[in-house]
């Protein structure tokens, strides 16, 4: 298996998301060598990042896994409450169709 893809530029060109490639190399990769097959890997890969948002006791935040702490979060604040748009959609697809077609900058 190839080793991941890190050069500078690229999308993963900064310190969390190297922090947490690492990490996941540690804890996951490097303990379980050789893999055999992909889907070795793939369903591996599943199963860490579930315990590492589910299960995993962060300290930082009360020694409670991450997720709990977003869901608790999210209850105690009211963000999961939408605001009402006070844009009214166009019915002219027209428009719609120009403004998709436009050239990005």
């Amino acid at each position: 298996m190839p080793p991941p893809v890190r050069n500078r530029g690229d999308a993963l060109d900064n310190a969390l998301m190297e922090s947490q490639i690492g990490l996941y190399i540690t804890e996951l990769i490097n303990p379980r060598r050789p893999w055999h097959e992909l889907a070795d890997v793939e369903l591996a890969t599943a199963e860490w990042v579930g315990w590492f948002n589910n299960q995993r006791l962060h300290t930082a935040i009360g020694a409670i896994p991450p997720h709990e702490n977003e869901v608790t979060t999210t209850l105690n604040t009211g963000a999961n409450r939408r605001p009402q748009s006070t844009h009214k959609a166009s019915t002219d697809l027209g428009a719609l169709h120009s403004a998709s077609s436009a050239p990005m900058r």
